[in-house]
């Protein structure tokens, strides 16, 4: 099970400290940390390191702001197919009741916890950086493209433009928790670290483990107070 943990530098306390330790109790031992400390920005840094994935068979990319769940890598572990989801929110614009293997369009669709084969993350870098992303209809994409946001946006629009016939798994119940709301917010809105309804996953059966993070939080801020958003 190869994993991807992508990260910014401010976050690095939050992955070094509460992700890998957690990671690594599970069982996993094939974790690439890839962090972003040239400041290029979600979507070049993104491609970039879909580009460096040259292995065969699959990866699965998280980001540096979850909570996994109790048997994260248990799960994870078993899936060898294309493309997989690992998180399911609604204010993200994900149904909670396409579940188990699904169509391209009923794919959830952030990337705090997808597996990707890849050759297809392979592909959809050169497809981003090579202009061919402009065959997409989304009038989205012109947009995301200028302010170097929106990797999920972009690999979900080439999906449906290369490759709409492949299956795709939606995990119920989820395999990871968003918390950034815990550690700061989000670290790519402008208008604000908060959202006015919390991106928290829909399909979480393991809240315990939040109430347990938020005590470990606690007394992480009051011996390191730099950290304490």
């Amino acid at each position: 099970m190869r994993i991807m943990l992508h990260a910014v530098p401010k976050r690095l306390w939050y992955v070094e400290n509460f992700m890998l330790p957690e990671l690594k109790r599970q069982g996993a031992d094939d974790i690439r940390l890839w962090v972003d400390r040239s400041n290029a920005g979600n979507l070049k840094s993104c491609m970039d390191s879909f580009a460096s994935l040259t292995e065969p068979g699959g990866t699965w990319h998280i980001q540096d702001d979850l909570l996994f769940a109790k048997d994260f890598v248990k799960r994870a572990s078993g899936f060898s197919g294309p493309l997989a989801n690992g998180f399911c929110c609604i204010p993200f614009f994900d149904s909670p009741w396409t579940t188990g293997q699904v169509y391209m369009p009923d794919a959830w669709h952030s990337f705090q916890c997808i597996y990707i084969r890849n050759d297809l993350a392979r592909e959809c870098a050169d497809w981003v950086r090579s202009g061919q992303w402009t065959e997409s209809p989304s009038p989205e994409l012109p947009v995301l493209h200028r302010a170097g946001k929106g990797d999920d946006t972009m690999f979900r629009e080439f999906m449906l433009c290369r490759h709409p016939e492949l299956p795709a798994y939606n995990f119920a119940p989820n395999l990871v928790e968003h918390i950034d709301w815990l550690i700061g917010g989000s670290t790519l809105k402008t208008n604000g670290k908060w959202y006015k309804d919390l991106p928290r996953s829909a399909i979480w059966q393991d809240e315990d483990m939040v109430t347990d993070l938020k005590a470990r939080l606690k007394a992480w801020y009051a011996e390191h107070p730099q950290n304490k958003p």
